[in-house]
């Protein structure tokens, strides 16, 4: 059975398949750059799948390579999955971020930070919080939008941005 065939076995729901999935996996045998691929060309049910593997294999301790890092981000802006979104927005946090892919990044996580579902807007804040944290050209911009949702956001976008921000320096210190 393929990685996509055992994807598919995924209904969008129950995540067992995914969890013997991720069970199953060595990250090192170019599992990542395949779970990339079948994001960026899967349906939104197949996205959500893959994009929940690569979660969980960063919250299990592996450390995506450069590319593959620059690859993960750029997927940001091809997912059509809602769910597909937040799992790589929960990813952020994690990782590295390559000064080449902050531009589009700021760009696709203020777009979601408009999105119509609360979650992928209370993560994307938390994205743009984990930019300006790696990269502090972004952070006088990001502390006044951060400010901003921190008064007039959402109840999820409140407390998103008050774990994100939790133990800043350069947030607190304005």
């Amino acid at each position: 059975m393929t990685l996509a065939d055992r994807l598919d076995a995924f209904d969008g729901k129950h995540t067992a398949p995914l969890e013997a999935l991720v069970v199953s996996l060595s990250p090192d045998a170019g599992v990542v750059p395949e779970l990339i691929r079948l994001t960026r060309t899967g349906a939104p049910k197949r996205q959500a799948g893959a994009t929940w593997v690569l979660k969980r294999l960063v919250e299990g301790g592996h450390a995506f390579t450069p590319s593959e890092t620059k690859r993960l981000l750029a997927l940001l802006a091809d997912v059509t999955s809602w769910e597909a979104a937040l799992h790589l927005l929960q990813v952020l946090p994690h990782l590295i971020i390559p000064a080449a892919s902050t531009e589009a990044l700021h760009r696709d996580l203020a777009a979601l930070a408009r999105d119509e579902n609360k979650f992928v807007q209370a993560w994307a804040l938390s994205g743009l919080y984990a930019l300006a944290d790696q990269h502090p050209a972004y952070r006088d911009a990001m502390r006044r939008r951060l400010r901003r949702a921190l008064d007039d956001g959402s109840a999820s976008a409140r407390a998103r941005v008050r774990n994100a921000v939790k133990g800043s320096t350069w947030f607190a210190g304005e």
